[in-house]
């Protein structure tokens, strides 16, 4: 038994450096087909952070929504006189940084930018900047303008300004056939090659056609599977038609974002819809902001409230006020109703006897004029 095992032995033990070497050779190609390491890795993958129990909620804005930087000397005072050496570029980028910086206390998943520029960079860099605090960083998603092609994005910009993913908008409408949706993919293959050699997480948005309605579950879920195995995306997005919830197939629930662009009374609606759908999050876009909360400096606290009741499942209406709007509503309230009192005679139409108005004082009736 001995002899007949000893030619075996031998055999293998010569074939071991055969062995290790092809072992080795193997690991290197597997090691060699990672995934490219992600660009701007301080910022969290936007994969991992609106995959969470409850629902994720991203806010989207663009250089429309940015108030101007405040004139030198506005505001100024004692208190503020180093306003006064602030540069002009430092005037133009601070509603940058507390814009983002309001949005991450407010406990947002992510920040989508629309178009490239210093809001992009601003934010991205504010957000990379945050790494050791408390909430941490969000991932940054860039988002093409309006009107701008799929041929026109570019992408080593987009990562050397920070962010961390990049959404591309699928040319066509949901539901389609099959070879409307393949000549889709074949349109985004370039740009989904681009982003994921640059580092960039893909995420796919997906429009739907007007008056899609509840659409066949087996049909939308071979649609939403081809898409994500095709571009092997991050994150898949719907975008919905007005206030309409598109119901998810089963398979999709738990990981398939809603974009959303309604009237901002709507938004707490619209999400406990999602919730009831089994969407992971919802994107909210810019046009949900009303133009009154972008004429104030402290516009960013629209935000940060309508963050707060899209993801609550306990409110369902959210009441949103301006700060300054209300003083003013409330002042007026007060005025007038001073007014209709008549508790101070004619002096607060009148302007008193300087103006030609009736005397206020009244020493018969205790009136005292003071200092």
């Amino acid at each position: 038994k001995k002899r007949a095992t000893m030619p075996r032995r031998n055999e293998m033990t010569a074939r071991w450096p055969t062995l290790l070497v092809t072992l080795l050779c193997a690991a290197t190609v597997v090691d060699t087909m990672v995934a490219i390491p992600r660009a701007n890795a301080q910022l969290p993958a936007i994969s991992k952070s609106v995959r969470k129990p409850k629902l994720t909620v991203g806010v989207e804005i663009s250089h429309d929504d940015l108030p101007p930087a405040p004139p030198r000397g506005y505001g100024v005072s004692v208190h503020h006189k180093d306003l006064y050496a602030a540069s002009e570029e430092e005037l133009r980028i601070s509603p940058i940084r507390e814009m983002s910086q309001s949005i991450r206390l407010a406990k947002s998943s992510f920040i989508a930018v629309r178009g490239l520029g210093d809001l992009l960079t601003y934010v991205s860099a504010e957000q990379a900047a945050a790494k050791s605090d408390f909430p941490g960083p969000l991932p940054v998603l860039y988002v093409q303008p309006f009107g701008e092609s799929l041929e026109m994005l570019d992408v080593p910009a987009v990562a050397a300004a920070g962010a961390s993913a990049v959404m591309l908008v699928a040319p066509t409408l949901l539901p389609c056939s099959a070879a409307e949706l393949d000549v889709a993919l074949a349109a985004l293959a370039p740009a989904v090659s681009a982003a994921t050699e640059a580092g960039l997480e893909v995420v796919i948005e997906l429009a739907l056609a007007d008056g899609a309605g509840v659409w066949d579950a087996a049909a939308a879920e071979a649609a939403l599977a081809k898409v994500e195995a095709s571009t092997k995306c991050a994150l898949l997005v719907l975008a919905l038609r007005g206030s309409t919830v598109q119901p998810l197939p089963a398979a999709f629930q738990g990981r398939t974002l809603a974009s959303i662009r309604v009237p901002w009374p709507d938004i707490s609606d619209i999400c406990e819809g999602l919730r009831q759908e089994g969407y992971a999050g919802a994107l909210l876009r810019s046009e949900c902001m009303p133009l009154a909360a972008s004429k104030v400096p402290d516009w960013a606290d629209f935000w940060a409230n309508i963050i707060a009741n899209a993801k609550s499942n306990k409110s369902r209406n959210v009441i949103i006020m301006v700060a300054r709007q209300k003083t003013t509503d409330a002042m007026a309230a007060y005025v007038a109703k001073v007014r209709a009192s008549g508790q101070f005679g004619d002096s607060m139409m009148g302007g008193g006897a300087s103006l030609g108005g009736s005397d206020p004082i009244d020493t018969t009736r205790g009136d005292w004029l003071g200092f």
